[in-house]
């Protein structure tokens, strides 16, 4: 199947990449068991933790394209009765209660007066993001009702240049609407890494409260965050669908927004042998910016030990070939190889952690020069 489909009235949609996404939405590729309950146990983990840190901790669900404009879908998709979004909530919600939602009425109203998802993008607009973080603040004014909102923000009109359009190999922009930004926000951090790994730092001196928030999420998150940088002191944006849970100890913040794409529920996060964002910025981009990839000071060689260790996970494959760009610069080709062939079904994370840690100490190569290489890197940036 084609990464790409297109639908009535022009309108391309996302449909075969890795989550396979059509299948998701016509009941061809639901969650099975293993994975609800697997998300479910990531959930109250999460849940735990920030109960005894005193986080306050809010999911918001975003909606995929697909049910948002189904009536410009091909003929032949048809959405099922039950999708995975129905079996993940089903799955959830006795964790989390009012602090998560699925903002898709919300949006689905708002597509009467706006685009609120570009035609040829797999992405909300900034209107339809507007939509969704209403539909967050009202969850999080519940435990902060002091909280002011954004009302009747302004856009300017403008072009944008789509991601399926590019996957279709299509020249060609849409006509937008821009939120017209007043208020002057800081960045005072971006390690400008693509995608995955991403981590921005934004501070509002305006802000009518003292509130540090922390976003775990990936791109549509982006323009959320154009108004919830409105709203609050600091936002902290973390590109991952991994908690990074030394990152949260260092910003202590007050609450937690956790925005996982619809299609992405397919693949359930894992905390414990995920890459978490700091570890897919190392990975990725380490050789070329050395220790400018965070904002906080980390130990380059247990970041890399846990690297090595969580490598050879299923979820972890698209970072394999970056890590092995890494190790081959540090003449650790042989603890890389190592890594990849340990048995996951038969070894606990901890213990390969553990061969792992053991196996690079006792390299001479590893023992004698690692670190002085990984300084050299770092300095040279």
């Amino acid at each position: 199947m084609s990464n790409v489909i297109k639908g009535k009235h022009n309108f391309l949609f996302l449909a075969g990449n890795k989550d396979a996404v059509i299948k998701q939405h016509t009941g061809k590729r639901l969650l099975n068991e293993r994975q609800t309950n697997k998300w479910a146990k990531v959930i109250q983990e999460r849940q735990r933790y920030f109960d005894q840190s005193n986080i306050k901790y809010y999911l918001q669900i975003i909606p995929d394209k697909h049910p948002v404009y189904s009536q410009f879908l091909p003929d032949d998709c048809i959405l099922a009765k039950t999708r995975n979004i129905d079996l993940f909530l089903e799955s959830v919600s006795p964790i989390l209660l009012h602090r998560m939602n699925y903002p898709l009425d919300i949006i689905i109203t708002g597509s009467a007066q706006h685009q609120v998802y570009f035609k040829w993008d797999s992405h909300w607009t900034d209107r339809g993001a507007y939509l969704a973080y209403l539909d967050l603040m009202k969850m999080i004014k519940h435990d902060y009702p002091e909280l002011s909102i954004l009302k009747s923000p302004t856009f300017k009109p403008g072009k944008f240049q789509g991601d399926l359009a590019r996957m279709a190999e299509i020249d060609i922009e849409e006509p937008t609407d821009f939120f017209n930004q007043t208020t002057s926000i800081d960045i005072s951090f971006d390690n400008k890494v693509k995608n995955t790994g991403r981590i921005i730092s934004f501070a509002n001196p305006a802000a009518k409260n003292n509130l540090t928030i922390m976003v775990f999420g990936s791109s549509s998150s982006l323009f959320t965050l154009k108004f919830l940088n409105q709203d609050f002191t600091k936002v902290i944006f973390y590109w991952s669908g991994n908690f990074d849970y030394s990152a949260i100890e260092h910003y202590k913040p007050d609450l937690i927004i956790n925005q996982i794409r619809e299609r992405h529920l397919i693949r359930p996060a894992d905390d414990l042998v995920g890459l978490n964002t700091t570890e897919m910025a190392f990975v990725k981009s380490f050789l070329d910016i050395g220790e400018a990839i965070s904002p906080i000071p980390f130990n380059t060689k247990s970041i890399l030990e846990n690297c090595f260790a969580k490598v050879g996970n299923k979820s972890n494959q698209a970072y394999k070939k970056y890590l092995k760009t890494l190790a081959e610069k540090l003449k650790l080709e042989n603890i890389y190889d190592y890594s990849i062939k340990i048995d996951r079904n038969r070894f606990s994370y901890r213990t390969i952690h553990f061969m792992v840690k053991t196996r690079t100490l006792a390299n001479q190569i590893y023992a004698g020069t690692l670190i002085s290489r990984l300084n050299k890197i770092a300095r040279s940036k």
